[in-house]
């Protein structure tokens, strides 16, 4: 590190003589790059696909998943099974799909009866995502998730999912602005997923919002 950020930040001087606009995965992000102008600054999030699924087959539970890294502190998922494992008995499922080396660093995690722990990628998510009633985005542990924007994230708009995401964070924003799922703070999380279970007429609505912009979202939309 002590050798690459020097030519780090000769790069971001030659960014400012040189570029035009420079391309910025949100507008908080670029708070980052000390002293470049913000009117040559533009956000350029990442994009999705649409892929149709299948409906919900509905059912007596609400079912979660995350997707994506677990390895602390950036992604610290153990609060977020702390609480899946008191809702248990409220019919509340997470499934977990990260690498299998990844998660088993994380041994020390608990393990309830209500989580599933998948290690597929590609393609094979698919099923995974059909099953799913809305998609969770991991806690802001660090500043890097208040102006991070994952690709994740747009994967599961894409699939049609409703996103739980936290206030403060740069999807939380966009959640709210757009009606995308639910933003919520570190310690609402147990009492949202108790209210969705018991109205899954709210998922279905939010679902239903997440369906009609999500074309908004796409690679495509994101190039033109």
């Amino acid at each position: 590190a002590a050798l690459a950020i020097p030519f780090y930040r000769a790069e971001l001087r030659l960014y400012r003589r040189c570029v035009t606009r420079l391309f910025v995965p949100s507008l908080a992000f670029a708070d980052l790059f000390l002293g470049f102008p913000r009117d040559r600054v533009a956000a350029l999030p990442p994009g999705g696909d649409v892929v149709n699924r299948p409906p919900p087959l509905g059912g007596d539970s609400l079912s979660l998943i995350y997707v994506g890294n677990v390895t602390p502190p950036l992604y610290d998922l153990e609060p977020l099974l702390e609480t899946v494992a008191g809702l248990d008995a409220d019919g509340v499922r997470l499934t977990v799909v990260t690498p299998a080396a990844a998660w088993e660093r994380n041994a020390a995690w608990p393990r309830p009866p209500n989580l599933d722990v998948q290690h597929a990628s590609g393609d094979a998510l698919g099923p995974l995502y059909a099953r799913a009633d809305a998609a969770i985005l991991a806690g802001p542990t660090v500043p890097y998730m208040r102006v991070n924007m994952p690709t994740k994230f747009f994967e599961a708009v894409g699939h049609g999912l409703p996103v739980i995401a936290y206030a403060g964070t740069e999807c939380g924003r966009l959640v709210e602005g757009e009606g995308l799922g639910w933003s919520i703070a570190a310690d609402g999380l147990a009492s949202l997923l108790r209210r969705l279970r018991a109205q899954p007429d709210e998922v279905a609505a939010v679902a239903a919002t997440v369906a009609a912009k999500r074309a908004a979202h796409t690679w495509e939309a994101r190039a033109r």
